[in-house]
């Protein structure tokens, strides 16, 4: 029995990039959104939500991953580790470094 509410199923999604990201605009359409529905609700720029293809950008993740009823780790895997994402550990990391120079530097 098929309701009115039931959410079209997901296809196994695509490790390559370029596929994922067909497999996303796909998704989103068969939910009645797109990716400029997404960057209107989040009062961003239409092309804002590009930015996810090549970059790590944590809020238009969780918006789109949302829509679909997903966690952002889901459809980016490597972007994430255990859960975080990696970005956050790469961000510290870095900032303990740049410090690091910083103090022996002078």
């Amino acid at each position: 029995m098929t309701t009115t509410d039931a959410k079209p199923s997901l296809m196994p999604i695509p490790t390559d990039n370029a596929a994922r990201w067909e497999w996303i605009k796909y998704q989103l359409r068969l939910r009645g959104s797109s990716l400029s529905a997404i960057a209107r609700e989040l009062g961003v720029v239409r092309k804002a939500p590009q930015s996810v293809k090549r970059l790590n950008y944590p809020r238009m993740q969780l918006a789109i991953a949302t829509v679909l009823g997903l966690h952002p780790a889901d459809i980016w895997p490597e972007r994430y580790m255990r859960g975080r994402r990696k970005y956050s550990q790469d961000h510290n990391t870095r900032a303990r470094r740049h410090n690091g120079k910083a103090a022996s530097g002078g």
